[in-house]
């Protein structure tokens, strides 16, 4: 399984750092993405084109304004086997308006959405080509939201790019994973972190910590706070002794 980083910023974006957005090679011909919010979407890249499942994690544009532009690109290649995008219930709306922006004010024929109401951890798809197994959980965000696991036998790695600290349900989910993609929104303040939906480096930490995985990847955080790297690693480890990377665009995790 391979996960690459398409975006990695959170809303305030740079030249290195577009939004939100995760390719996956789960292998046997499997490509997935979560999130649609980095313009790579929009002809950066090939591999994305042979996409065959999004998983949104909600309706905010720093995480879908760029669907369009992916569907657009797939149709004009003649794509007719279907794309399956899964989003919590309050993203469809949101999903159809950047749709038919991009596609003459329509949704293409293969464009299948499902949505769902993230709840306690629960299994929302498998793929049979990877023998992967998608699990969603609830985010702690301001708006409904859903974190996703990806299990192929004992590995499991969770995407959460969006959520608050202490999240139950995500931190039920990644329980002993081998990784967790984790917001890391805010370089300092807590109440301001929790009140807005988001983490610190910190909190990332201590989450990291309480579910005991292996590797924290801390995502979504804004290139002005990357001034001082070494203040966010050490932030981190307060809590969490194991590894941790500070994610960057086209950063490539091998698990």
């Amino acid at each position: 399984m391979q996960v690459t980083v398409l975006g990695s910023s959170s809303f305030i974006p740079s030249l290195q750092r577009s939004w939100t957005s995760l390719f996956l090679n789960l292998g046997g011909g499997d490509a997935v993405l979560v999130d649609a919010g980095s313009w790579r979407l929009m002809g950066f890249r090939f591999d994305v084109l042979y996409t065959k499942r999004v998983y949104i994690t909600h309706n905010h544009p720093d995480h879908t304004v760029f669907i369009g532009a992916l569907i657009r690109r797939m149709r004009r290649t003649g794509r007719t086997h279907p794309l399956v995008i899964f989003c919590p219930t309050n993203t469809v709306q949101r999903l159809h308006q950047f749709i038919r922006i991009w596609n003459h004010n329509k949704i293409p024929s293969f464009v299948q959405i499902r949505a769902f109401t993230p709840g306690k951890p629960r299994t929302i798809d498998r793929l049979s080509s990877s023998k992967t197994e998608v699990k969603a959980a609830a985010a702690c965000h301001t708006t409904l939201t859903a974190g996703y696991a990806f299990c192929q036998g004992d590995k499991r790695i969770i995407i959460s790019p969006d959520t608050g600290p202490k999240c139950p349900t995500l931190l039920t989910m990644a329980q002993s994973a081998n990784a967790w993609f984790h917001d890391c929104t805010f370089a300092t303040g807590r109440l301001l972190s929790i009140r807005k939906g988001h983490s610190t480096p910190q909190n990332a930490g201590a989450d990291a910590a309480r579910a005991n995985i292996q590797k924290l990847i801390l995502i979504h955080i804004s290139g002005l706070r990357l001034r001082n790297p070494q203040a966010i690693m050490a932030a981190a480890r307060l809590h969490f002794n194991g590894d941790i990377v500070i994610a960057r665009d086209e950063m490539t995790f091998t698990f």
